[in-house]
Parts: C-alpha cells; sequence; structure tokens
C-alpha cells in the first residue's frame, strides 16, 4: 500500500473549513449605521405667497361606480405652486376649485364645484409635495350614458378669501361613455 502524502489531510479539511465560514457569515449586532445620508426636509411654506399655476391630472379611465356600463367616476389630483422663485414646491392654500367637463366639441357635459371646506379635507401628502385629491362622479351633476367617447377636464382654483383665479394650462383626456364590459 501506499502511504498517504503529508498534504492530503490539509486538503480534506479544507471544504469543512469553508463550509463553517460560510454557515457563520458575517453577522453584526445591533444597529448599523446607514450609508445613506438622512433626508433633508423641505423648507416651511412661506406666509403670504400666491397660487401661481395649477397642474392637475386624472384617471384617463373612469370607473363604472353604478355597474349601469357607463364610466362615470375618477379621481383627481391637483398641485398648486407659487412663482418657483418664491417656492418651488407644491403648496396649501385656503380655496375652492372649479372642474369642468366638455366634450369633443367643447360643449359642457358636466360642472363641479369643490367648496373651501370640502378642498381642505382633500388635502393629501404625496411624493412630490401637498395636493389635493378629489373624486368626481358624473351622477352628481349630470347624467352617465353619453355618447361621446372623450373628455377634457380642466380647473380653476379661486383663492379665499379673495386672489386671482388660476387656471390648468391645459386639459386632461378622459374616457367617456360605455365601458367595456358591456
Amino acid at each position: 500500500m501506499k502511504p498517504r502524502p503529508r498534504w492530503a489531510p490539509r486538503v480534506a479539511a479544507w471544504p469543512a473549513v469553508t463550509a463553517l465560514l460560510v454557515i457563520t457569515g458575517c453577522v453584526a449586532d445591533g444597529p448599523q449605521p446607514s450609508d445613506r445620508p438622512e433626508p433633508r426636509r423641505p423648507p416651511p411654506q412661506p406666509e403670504g405667497v400666491a397660487v401661481r399655476k395649477l397642474v392637475m391630472s386624472a384617471d384617463p379611465f373612469p370607473i363604472d361606480s353604478d355597474g349601469n356600463g357607463f364610466a362615470d367616476t375618477f379621481n383627481v389630483s391637483v398641485y398648486l405652486f407659487a412663482e418657483e422663485r418664491e417656492y418651488p414646491l407644491p403648496l396649501y392654500k385656503d380655496g375652492a376649485f372649479e372642474f369642468v367637463l366638455t366634450d369633443e366639441r367643447g360643449q359642457v357635459i358636466a360642472e363641479w364645484t369643490i367648496d373651501k371646506d370640502r378642498a381642505d379635507r382633500s388635502r393629501v401628502q404625496t411624493l412630490p409635495g401637498p395636493g389635493y385629491v378629489f373624486t368626481l362622479n358624473l351622477l352628481d351633476v349630470a347624467d352617465d350614458k353619453l355618447s361621446t367617447r372623450r373628455g377634457s377636464l380642466s380647473c380653476e382654483f379661486v383663492p379665499f378669501p379673495s386672489g386671482p383665479t388660476v387656471r390648468s394650462r391645459g386639459q386632461t383626456t378622459l374616457m367617456l361613455g360605455r365601458t367595456g364590459g358591456r
């Protein structure tokens, strides 16, 4: 029988040592410092700054809340801005919102007025900053059985107690009429 080489037991031990190191791993006890810097808090909203811009987005495909096969309910998000040099982030301001939905010919389909109290209750804090989210339902102000397939939604903000009305720069398109289910 041939004698075993002197290095054989050492080579045989390497898999066991490697497995032991992998199993135990590197574990640190307790909380670890974060490599990320602390997020900066936005500057506080200045007093007396006036709203100059309004940015609006809406669900492009309203839902059928009453199950009659016609789209009628959608959410609208609105952000108010001052002049960028005054305050670059969205802001909350007291006031009312007026929404107008028109058809392809520009004829008014529906109008909603959100008073100051409801607007205050609709304030939300989102990633972009302070904003407003409203749920608008055609059935509250008009009929949802529309032959038109598209509507254009616009918005105005009327500051309280006074100030210039601010209009959305464009319109948001919504799909109206029959839903795909029928």
